[in-house]
């Protein structure tokens, strides 16, 4: 019997398809990452992997894109259809008004 727990499954920081997989935290002490098994964390990359998810970062929004997360065989994690090194190399561009400071500031 294959026995079930809930998992994390991380982005890589520099190399997005290295993800890293953990044990969901808990108020236990526990090992996070060292429990698991070489074939469950396969496992929940690929369940990871087969899911398209909503990006909620507001650094990511932009206005008419959908921010959906999902992978490709062929060029790994994407946003919008755009590969993720590619929004990681480019970035994004923040339009934010100025605010002049207060008169009591200067």
């Amino acid at each position: 019997k294959a026995r079930q727990m809930e998992v994390l499954v991380l982005l890589g920081v520099e190399v997005p398809e290295d993800e890293i997989v953990m044990l969901k935290p808990a108020r236990a002490s526990r090992d996070l990452w060292g429990t698991l098994r070489d074939d469950e964390r396969a496992a929940a990359i690929a369940i990871a992997r087969s899911q398209t998810y909503k990006a909620r970062s507001p650094l990511l929004f932009q206005e008419g894109n959908k921010n959906i997360v999902s992978y490709d065989e062929e060029s790994g994690w994407q946003l919008d259809g755009r590969p993720w090194r590619d929004v990681a190399q480019y970035g994004h561009t923040l339009r934010l008004p100025h605010v002049e400071a207060p008169m009591w500031a200067k």
